[in-house]
């Protein structure tokens, strides 16, 4: 994944490659800003996991920084 600054990661995959490779994101919701991030810890099919918050993929979306 190239570092790109405000990327939307929009797959699993996407985000999986951020976690791999230690890459912050930003959290954005319904065009706003919401959440400065952080690295990625997990993911599941429905939620992000930075730094012990969970993010619902569903509404939210992530940016990298």
């Amino acid at each position: 994944m190239l570092r790109l600054v405000g990327k939307i990661l929009k797959t699993n995959e996407q985000i999986q490659d951020a976690i791999d490779n230690q890459i912050a994101v930003n959290v954005w919701q319904n065009g706003s800003y919401i959440d400065q991030g952080g690295l990625i810890q997990r993911q599941t099919d429905d939620v992000v996991v930075i730094d012990g918050d969970f993010f619902l993929k569903a509404t939210c979306e992530f940016r990298t920084r």
